[in-house]
């Protein structure tokens, strides 16, 4: 999710970059802007780590885009620097749990990412929200625990927080993809900081060419 492949980058970040304080929830700030993407980022109360929020319109309807994020094993297609994504349990057709890595450059180490995803449907403008929530272990269903690495290779991310929202504007659909994740350890968050932006705004393009295969149209949204 967090692009950091410039190790010369990261380094000059240290002295171009202050670490953020305990500063209180900043305005965004547009970051990029790149083929009809919007990129902006924000400082979050208690976090070193900024906040990310990128914004897109697309020729596609809300069926091919929870398509692409129901299927697991293809997000290190189009989902910056994940890695080893797999299911761990369907609580129902709208809940799941999910382990990943973030592919972070040596030297410094993967993080991992246990996630919560639950998903919702406004039903008078028929825009869908997917919040997406960092847990711990013992937060896992039961089935889900035993599906888990064996050994702890990886450090676990000490939060993430944040959603996707698809919402149909005529023909197309206005996607919203926001995320706060605090790595821990090292990297300081100066480094990340100095990146971030790539993580949705390569993200949203991947999104935008994969939502075209032909599995991701005749997917159906999942009814209670």
């Amino acid at each position: 999710m967090i692009i950091m492949r410039n190790t010369l980058l990261m380094l000059l970040a240290i002295l171009l970059f202050p670490i953020a304080g305990l500063a209180e929830t900043g305005e965004w700030q547009l970051a990029k802007e790149q083929d009809g993407i919007r990129v902006y980022t924000r400082d979050i109360a208690g976090s070193g780590y900024r906040e990310f929020k990128g914004e897109m319109m697309v020729d596609a309807n809300i069926n091919q885009l929870l398509g692409l994020l129901d299927d697991t094993q293809a997000c290190p297609q189009w989902m910056h620097n994940c890695i080893a994504p797999l299911l761990l349990s369907e609580a129902s057709e709208r809940e799941r749990y999910t382990y990943m890595r973030n592919d972070l450059p040596w030297p410094f180490g993967d993080r991992e990412l246990l996630v919560h995803s639950l998903i919702n449907q406004e039903p008078a403008s028929g825009a869908v929200t997917i919040t997406l929530t960092g847990i711990d272990d013992d937060a896992l269903p039961l089935d889900a625990q035993s599906k888990l690495p064996a050994k702890k290779k990886y450090e676990r991310a000490a939060g993430l927080q944040g959603f996707w929202r698809f919402t149909p504007e005529g023909n197309r659909q206005h996607v919203v993809y926001q995320m706060h994740i605090d790595l821990g350890g090292s990297p300081a968050p100066a480094l990340a900081n100095a990146q971030i932006a790539d993580t949705p705004l390569y993200t949203l393009i991947n999104m935008r060419k994969l939502i075209e295969l032909e599995k991701y149209h005749q997917f159906k949204i999942p009814t209670d």
